[in-house]
């Protein structure tokens, strides 16, 4: 498939697996909501539970294993400086 036509929309189960390649823009696009939607939930919360099936939970489940370690729950308010994530 050409380059072109990866960047148009998409019309078909096929060109929809090229998705990722407008990612990086719409991520950009859309960052300070997101900073925002996570800073308000951070203030307003105490706990946050991500709940999911299949794919949906291990996606999330990925996502924070890779930035916390698996004993961050265990570590103190003060050190977390977060809150503590629950699957």
């Amino acid at each position: 498939m050409r380059q072109r036509d990866l960047r148009r929309k998409p019309v078909t189960e096929k060109d929809f697996l090229a998705g990722w390649i407008s990612l990086s823009t719409m991520i950009r696009k859309n960052l300070q909501r997101i900073k925002k939607a996570a800073e308000k939930i951070r203030n307003d919360s105490d706990i946050l539970f991500v709940i999911g099936i299949g794919g949906s939970y291990l996606g999330a489940r990925a996502a924070i294993d890779f930035v916390k370690h698996s004993f961050y729950n265990d570590l103190p308010k003060e050190k977390r400086k977060a809150h503590r994530f629950t699957m």
